[in-house]
This record gives C-alpha cells, structure tokens and sequence, in this order.
C-alpha cells in the first residue's frame, strides 16, 4: 500500500501496488483504491473506495454524527444509502468512523 498525502500530512490517495519482489520498488504497477477528502478542520468527509461512497458528517464538537454508504461501484447499485449512528461506543472508546478510517482499529484523534 502506497498513499500520497497533502500539505497537512493527510492520506489522500491511496493505492495497492504489485509486482515481482525482485523489481525496483519504483518499477512495480500500483492502482489508486482509495481517495479521501476533508474539511477544513481535517475531518474525512468523503472516502470513496471500491465499495462506493462513503460520507461521513460531523456536530460542532468535531464527532461523526452521521455515515452514509452509498452504492458500490462494481456493481452500479448508485443511488443506495445506509446510514448508521456513528456515535456507539467502540471497545476502545473511539467512534464507530474512526475505527473505518483506521482499518477497524477506532483510535481517538489527538489533533486540535
């Protein structure tokens, strides 16, 4: 896994990347998987990803309030959405989004 990130040091792609383990690292074929867009106070507010669009929305304490999935882009179900409450507790006390955004690890944020 690859990702380039912004000026604010923030994942916004990433990529999977292939190839002969005997290749020079800069010769193996990677493709984009994932793309992340924040706000301003660099929250994710939309991840889109092999399973489709994710939307994720925020109260004025900075904790998702909202998540929509929508469709999945390999089999062209657009338009689907599936909302979740984000805020049920996770078993280390982080939100149910930052455990998706963190590869099912919830994980509080220490930025201010």
């Amino acid at each position: 896994m690859r990702n380039d990130y912004n000026a604010f040091g923030e994942v916004v792609r990433q990529y999977a990347v292939y190839g002969p383990k005997t290749n020079d690292p800069s010769g193996l074929t990677k493709f984009l998987t994932t793309t992340l867009d924040y706000d301003n106070a660099g929250h994710v507010t939309t991840k889109t990803a092999v399973d489709g669009i994710t939307k994720y929305f925020y109260n004025f304490a900075g904790e998702v309030t909202r998540q929509e999935q929508q469709g999945n882009n390999s089999t062209g179900t657009h338009g689907h959405a599936h909302h979740r409450d984000c805020l049920r507790p996770t078993r280390s006390g982080g939100s149910a989004a930052a455990a998706d955004r963190n590869g099912g690890e919830a994980r509080r944020d220490e930025r201010e």
